[in-house]
């Protein structure tokens, strides 16, 4: 055939006799190859042989490189004749960016039941280009926020009276309480403004209703070291005091001239008498809508009230309160710089701090605005959230248990606008309303709150005068208290964006895809502040004491919205369904990958991606059980060698099916954020003469592609290195009795090569906008044995050597590096790397010590060993933390690499429910402690085999024991037990496998014969426990 082939000419050029010469000679040819083949026939057979060996290779290799549309491969850095050519910086031109962990998000969606429910991190990526909207939040600072709140007036008081205790906790914790919404300020009116009465000389009323309600929201706040801040409002004088005698129609001018100095006396013993009641009154404004004619007020101009200020009140005021703070106030916000411009030129200037303002019906916010441009000194308060009736009247289907979604967007939008125009505080108009629930008896009942913490349910929406609503609603009949949906909206606010806090001013670019129209909500152009679709996206940052950014997003659009949030040089691909709220919280400035628990960082919860690119063969039990197979190398050669097309197809598919997105989906429901995933070092350094197969590195392209689109972070484990880095263990690629790698120089020069250019590799995929942003570090290597720890070359000397070298590619503050140690008791190596941060912080910063904890392998239900889960119990809570403890005393940042729910005993769900919570909640109490990775997500195991209790995928609902973790405690250590029953360790000389006895039954309170479980119940439980949640 090769003969012809190469004899066939062009037809059109060759004559018949031609033909025939070529066929003589074409003859003669074959017959004399005819003749060699005899002669030589056992050498040309080999060498066909060699040739097609040769053509298989090649083929299988073009296989394992032709491009799939999943399966593109990352940067390529292959076998190890290249290694003296890698580069060891960063490629020219590329500049890696800080960009801190992800931002955690809170979102609150229409008809989803979320609540303020957290949903998955968002992930920071270098800044990228988006043709849509782009809320881009600067380092422009504004000013710094006292906090939110809500008014306690004398009708609300009184429908807290009336609910039974638990109920009245309940509100109170709702919104008072560490997990409440954050409430720290309260507005408390001096003279009875909406009071049921008229006014009174003395505190009678207030002592017995109001008072005891301010009391028992400023105790809660006291007990969790806080401290409730009060607005004290002047409304209306008794009628005897005003110039018409009467408490409606309003009078102007307001006050008879010869009261004046008594009314301002009153208003200054009214303070005196609240700090004796143990109540501070940190500011008050001098008149409270001095411009409605709809209700009964004191009418005064600017000038008026300045001069009531300046030539009575403020030097009473000043004498017997100097810490109190002054407000000028006024009825409506388009009116603002009208009170405002006095503090430039009237004598009231010296005892006033700025001018308070109302939400008003025209939400014209450009007065504000000037104030804040005019006189940036002037402090601007949001003093009382109101609106018309029309504004907030439910719609048909509105109920007391529903409540009305578009009155939380609408405040919500209320308070952005307030807020980015300056003001220091937001409070809402009413805490309760009366229990007539058409509020308080102004005339006519014009006005009305769209947020008042509680109301009860006499009368519906259906009547004309009933207007009001409140974001908590209470059926006096039943006791039962409703939480409406601006309760939730306000909160994405005043539970995040706490006291203390600075605004940033942030600007939204709406590209090309326009999302909203130019018209600021605020503008003189809109008749009212309503949340609708052509506002489209809003938002408003600030930077909180403890370094941290909270963004609100508002979606007042019909449909989702994709956006890009800018912060500096980093962004993030975001999503915000239809009206719909969101809170992003994240880190401002940083210098590491990670926060540090030190700075009030979460450990986060991570899972192994173990038996995936590096085989096991406990973990894969259908192909790896076989006689003679015990580790990924004899598996291949069983398969015919890494050239063979059953051991490439057999890998192919694993490597396909063992990671899925619906696997990242589960676990990322379940609450897992970051992934660790081991790998050889023939994934960066293949030499087809040592027995692999090639082609992992796309899978763990892709991998990481679908972590950033999730918002999830991943650590590459080195797990394996040249010649084993420890004896007799499957997941070193190669079984070694020896453990090679340190025994072999020239085994551990190939070795940090390899870890260079695993180095190089993510840098490769930090210029890759599909994966840049996820890669958060590099594990040198996976339980290296300790007896080599001080050995040349050894574990140590490898660290010392390659932490410096990987610093120089990977810095600290974007990249982690995680060094495993293997020593019991944990002390060498803490010391050490605590020396080496002190000695060396350029390149230790952000290098963690990787600890495994495992109760097996030598500490479970061994022989001579007895095991019940109050042994194990006692392991976790008792013992561990003293494994632990040498860590922390010697303050490094610490990650369970490893850890599972393998006791040796095949367990029971309850007993992996309550082991699991263990676990996280002694990872969460543990100072210094980044995160930690259960082992492992997946074991391919027989049908009721072992390692289901490894198998994290087969133990999470609907099929297994474990629910999400945002439903699990993990707030204090071990709950239900009684950690007083823990025995004595000393943690200098305690192994990670001493047994461990509780003193006495840890389940018992020995005082009150409960369980702990019990007394939690008894100190939680309500009348109406399914309303009140």
């Amino acid at each position: 055939q090769v003969v012809r082939m190469n004899s066939i000419g062009p037809r059109s050029e060759m004559t018949e006799p031609g033909r025939r010469s070529e066929r003589s000679a074409a003859m003669h040819t074959l017959s004399s190859l005819e003749d060699f083949l005899r002669r030589h026939q056992y050498q040309v057979g080999a060498g066909l042989a060699l040739l097609g060996t040769l053509a298989v290779t090649i083929g299988v290799l073009l296989l394992s490189l032709a491009p799939r549309p999943d399966l593109q491969p990352g940067p390529s850095l292959r076998s190890t004749a290249q290694a003296s050519t890698m580069t060891t910086t960063p490629a020219a031109g590329h500049r890696i960016v800080w960009l801190g962990p992800p931002a955690r998000l809170w979102q609150t969606v229409n008809g989803t039941g979320e609540l303020i429910r957290p949903k998955a991190d968002v992930l920071f990526v270098p800044n990228f280009q988006f043709d849509g909207p782009v809320i881009n939040v600067s380092d422009i600072r504004g000013q710094t926020l006292t906090g939110f709140g809500g008014a306690f007036s004398e009708a609300s008081a009184r429908v807290f009276r009336e609910l039974p205790p638990e109920q009245q906790q309940m509100v109170l914790e709702g919104y008072f309480g560490k997990d409440g919404i954050g409430y720290t300020l309260g507005r408390i009116d001096v003279t009875g403004d909406f009071k049921l009465d008229t006014f009174y000389s003395d505190m009678t009323i207030e002592k017995r209703v109001q008072v005891p309600f301010v009391k028992a929201a400023h105790e809660l706040l006291a007990s969790q070291g806080k401290a409730i801040q009060l607005l004290a409002t002047q409304s209306d004088p008794g009628p005897w005091m005003k110039t018409n005698a009467k408490m409606f129609p309003p009078a102007h001018p307001c006050l008879r001239e010869t009261v004046s100095a008594e009314w301002a006396q009153y208003f200054v013993s009214w303070i005196t008498e609240y700090h004796g009641q143990g109540l501070p009154i940190w500011a008050v404004t001098v008149q409270h809508e001095t411009v409605n004619n709809a209700r009964e007020d004191c009418l005064l101009s600017p000038k008026e009230e300045a001069n009531f200020l300046s030539d009575v009140l403020g030097d009473r005021l000043r004498a017997a309160h100097p810490n109190v703070k002054i407000f000028l106030s006024h009825h409506s916000n388009h009116q603002t710089f009208e009170w405002a411009d006095l503090l430039r030129s009237h004598p009231v200037a010296r005892f006033t701090v700025g001018v308070a303002f109302q939400s008003p019906a025209k939400a014209d916010l450009q007065a504000v605005e000037r104030v804040r441009q005019d006189m940036p000194k002037a402090q601007l308060l949001a003093s009382e959230a109101v609106g018309l009736r029309q504004r907030w009247r439910w719609h048909k289907g509105g109920t007391v248990a529903t409540g009305e979604w578009e009155l939380g967007k609408n405040y919500a939008l209320d308070i952005i606008t307030d807020l980015n125009a300056g003001s220091i505080a937001w409070i809402d108009w009413s805490l309760l309303i009366n229990e007539e629930r058409i509020g308080p008896n102004h005339v006519d009942n014009i006005w009305d709150a769209a947020m008042n913490l509680l109301a009860d349910n006499d009368g519906g929406p259906e009547r004309e005068d009933n207007v009001w609503d409140a974001a908590m609603m209470a059926d006096l009949s039943t006791g039962e208290v409703r939480r409406h949906p601006q309760y939730y909206f306000i909160g994405h606010f005043s539970k995040y964006i706490v006291p203390g806090s600075v605004l940033l001013h942030s600007s939204l670019h709406t590209g090309s895809g326009q999302v909203g129209k130019t018209t600021s909500p605020g503008s003189s152009e809109r008749s009212a502040l309503l949340c609708e679709p052509e506002d489209g996206l809003q938002s408003t940052s600030f930077l909180r004491p403890d370094g941290l950014v909270a963004t609100v997003v508002l979606n007042c659009d019909d449909k989702a919205v994709n956006f890009k949030l800018l912060q500096g040089e980093r962004a993030a691909h975001a999503n915000i369904p239809p009206h719909a709220i969101q809170t992003y919280m994240f880190e401002h400035t940083g210098h590491s990958p990670f926060q540090h628990p030190s700075q009030g960082g979460t450990p986060f919860i991570g899972v192994n991606l173990g038996g995936w690119l590096l085989l096991e063969e406990w973990m894969w039990a259908s192909q790896m059980t076989e006689p003679g197979i015990r580790d990924e190398y004899t598996l291949i050669q069983k398969k015919g060698g890494p050239q063979d097309q059953r051991a490439i197809s057999l890998l192919h598919n694993h490597w396909e099916t063992f990671v899925t997105e619906e696997d990242l989906n589960r676990l990322q429901q379940f609450g897992i954020t970051h992934v660790r995933v081991p790998v050889g070092w023939w994934l960066v350094d293949y030499d087809p003469t040592e027995g692999f197969v090639d082609g992992s590195e796309r899978y763990l392209h892709r991998l990481l592609k679908w972590l950033q689109v999730r918002g999830m972070r991943c650590v590459i484990d080195l797990h394996a290195l040249p010649g084993a880095q420890t004896s007799h263990q499957s997941f070193t690629g190669k079984y070694s009795n020896v453990g090679g790698f340190f025994l072999d120089r020239r085994n551990y020069i190939r070795g940090q090569r390899v870890i260079e250019k695993f180095a190089n590799l993510i840098l490769g995929y930090e210029r890759d906008p599909k994966t840049a942003g996820v890669v958060l570090g590099l594990e040198l290597v996976n339980e290296p044995e300790w007896k080599f720890w001080r050995t040349s070359p050894g574990v140590r000397e490898l660290y010392e050597q390659m932490v410096p070298v990987l610093r120089r590619q990977l810095p600290a503050y974007r990249y982690a590096i995680f060094l495993n140690f293997m020593e019991s008791p944990r002390t060498e190596g803490s010391k050490w790397l605590a020396d080496m941060r002190k000695r060396d912080p350029k390149n230790y910063e952000s290098v963690i010590y990787d600890v495994h904890m495992y109760h097996s392998y030598g500490d479970d239900n061994g022989p001579g060993r007895e095991w019940t889960p109050y042994v194990d119990s006692c392991k976790t809570c008792c013992r561990d933390p003293a494994v632990l403890a040498p860590l922390v005393e010697h303050d490094v940042p610490i990650l369970i690499g490893e850890y599972s729910l393998n006791t040796g005993f095949p367990g029971n769900p309850s007993f992996y429910l309550e082991y699991l919570k263990n676990q996280l909640s002694l990872w969460a109490s543990t100072p210094g402690m980044v995160g930690s990775f259960f082992w492992n997500h997946r074991i391919l195991r027989n049908p009721g085999g072992w390692y289901k209790e490894m198998s994290l995928l087969e133990l999470l609902l609907p099929r297994g024991p474990l629910p999400p973790i945002s439903q699990m405690n993990l707030t204090v250590r071990c709950p239900g037990k009684d950690l007083s029953k823990c025995p004595k360790f000393d943690p200098t000389t305690t192994l990670w496998s001493d047994k461990c006895v509780w003193r006495g039954n840890p389940d018992v309170n020995d005082n009150t014969g409960k369980t702990q479980a019990q007394l939690r119940d008894d100190g939680s439980r309500t009348n109406k426990g399914g309303s009140s949640r």
